[in-house]
């Protein structure tokens, strides 16, 4: 599979996964996704990775993920971070999340 989206909003602390095929939800390993801001004035990136939340339950092109209340404490204190769609960045490591036949991302 291939995250083809990304739909980030940090008012609901909910974050819109979607993908190339339907993915096994169950798979996924929330420290595998990394929210990465654009560099700044000087070149420093802020980055945050997953620590937990929830997730759909079902198996689907379509992931939902809600931030665990710690990552979204953290993500709201770092200043540059997730400020709007356009200056943010996600990104997934291989093997974050699983297809329906087990092929890593």
């Amino acid at each position: 599979p291939r995250l083809w989206f990304y739909d980030l909003d940090m008012d609901t602390g909910k974050i819109l996964l979607t993908f190339s095929e339907t993915v096994n939800s169950s798979s996924l390993l929330y420290d595998s996704l990394t929210l990465q801001s654009h560099p700044s004035q000087n070149g420093s990136r802020q980055t945050y990775a997953l620590t937990g939340g929830t997730r759909s339950v079902l198996n689907s092109r379509f992931l939902n993920i809600t931030f665990s209340k710690e990552d979204r404490d953290e993500i709201t204190r770092l200043r540059d971070l997730a400020t709007s769609r356009s200056s943010t960045h996600l990104s997934i490591s291989q093997g974050g999340i699983k297809d329906m036949n087990s092929n890593l991302l």
